[in-house]
C-alpha cells in the first residue's frame, strides 16, 4: 500500500499534473462565483455547518426557490473543485517533500493524503445534500448532521494540510540556504 501511495503522490507532484489541477480548482472557484446567485454563495457554507433542521431550513428559506435552483444547477462544479483542490494540494505538498528529501516516508505519506481525505468528506456532505434535496428538501436530522460533521472533517483536514504547506515550504527555504551557504 504504501508503494503505490508514493508512486501516485509523485504523479501528482509532476508538473503537467499540478497545472491542470490548479486551473481546475482555480477554474471551478471562479464559475461558480460567478455564476451562483449572491445569496447562494453567502449562505452556502451556512447550510454546510447547520447541524440541525431548524438552522438548515432558515439557509434555505434565505435562498427561495431560485437559490435552491442556482445551488442545485452549480451542484457540478462543486463536485468538480474539490477534485482540482485535493490533487494540486496533495501534489504540491509531495513536490515539496521530495524537493528536500527524493523520498516519502509514511508519515509524509498521510500528511500529503490529507487534501484527498478532505475532497473525500466534501463528497460525503455534498451527496447528503444532494440527496435531501432530490427528495423535495426534506430535511432529515441525521443526514444533516452527518452532512455537517463531513464538513467539519474537511475544514479540519484542509487547514492541516495549509499548516503543513507552510511547514514544507518553511523547511524547503532552510535547506536551500544553508546550501547556498556551504559553497564558496
Amino acid at each position: 500500500m504504501g508503494h503505490y501511495l508514493v508512486k501516485t503522490y509523485r504523479q501528482f507532484s509532476r508538473l503537467p499534473v499540478l497545472i491542470i489541477s490548479g486551473t481546475v480548482m482555480a477554474g471551478m472557484y471562479a464559475l461558480m462565483f460567478a455564476t451562483q446567485m449572491q445569496k447562494v454563495r453567502e449562505h452556502a457554507t451556512e447550510l454546510q455547518f447547520a447541524f440541525t433542521v431548524q438552522r438548515a431550513l432558515k439557509v434555505v428559506a434565505l435562498w427561495g426557490g431560485d437559490g435552491i435552483d442556482a445551488y442545485l444547477a452549480s451542484m457540478w462544479m462543486d463536485f468538480i473543485f474539490p477534485l482540482g483542490y485535493g490533487i494540486f494540494l496533495s501534489g504540491l505538498m509531495a513536490l515539496l517533500v521530495l524537493r528536500s528529501t527524493n523520498t516519502i516516508n509514511k508519515m509524509q505519506q498521510v500528511f500529503i493524503g490529507l487534501p484527498v481525505l478532505a475532497l473525500v468528506c466534501d463528497y460525503i456532505g455534498k451527496s447528503m445534500h444532494l440527496f435531501m434535496f432530490s427528495q423535495g428538501w426534506i430535511p432529515d436530522a441525521r443526514l444533516l448532521l452527518g452532512a455537517s460533521l463531513a464538513a467539519c472533517c474537511k475544514w479540519g483536514l484542509l487547514l492541516a494540510a495549509a499548516l503543513l504547506l507552510v511547514y514544507y515550504f518553511y523547511q524547503g527555504w532552510i535547506r536551500s540556504k544553508g546550501k547556498k551557504g556551504d559553497t564558496p
